[in-house]
């Protein structure tokens, strides 16, 4: 359980816990009580809460919700790559974004803005 490993980490018997994936959870990306009960559960685990996963903006119970209980961080990851999007906002000349992946329903928003500053899209 959990909660045996809270323990044995709040006793400096083990060094750190790693949770697995936690999109596979029930509550992870349900409305509604399920989503709370499962933020209540995740808050629980900790004392702060460090997201250094710059590709999460969806608003799940683990990169959004959670932070709404727990006092919230940027991770030095995702810090780096906030300085980096300066670059995107204010580029270099010539400008081109190579875009790649599936799902073109949650790119198409993205892209058409990013058309409007590129020099060539690809």
């Amino acid at each position: 359980s959990i909660n045996w490993l809270i323990q044995d980490l709040r006793n400096r018997r083990i060094g750190g816990i790693y949770l697995p994936n936690t999109r596979w959870f029930s509550g992870e990306e349900d409305k509604g009580e399920k989503l709370e009960r499962f933020v209540v559960q995740l808050a629980g685990l900790a004392d702060v809460f460090v997201n250094d996963a710059f590709g999460s903006w969806q608003s799940h119970a683990s990169t959004y919700h959670i932070t709404k209980l727990l006092p919230s961080y940027a991770g030095l990851s995702m810090q780096d790559e906030l300085c980096h999007v300066k670059l995107i906002l204010n580029p270099n000349r010539p400008f081109v974004a190579i875009v790649a992946g599936a799902k073109y329903d949650t790119k198409i928003g993205p892209l058409t803005e990013m058309y409007k500053k590129v020099d060539h899209l690809i």
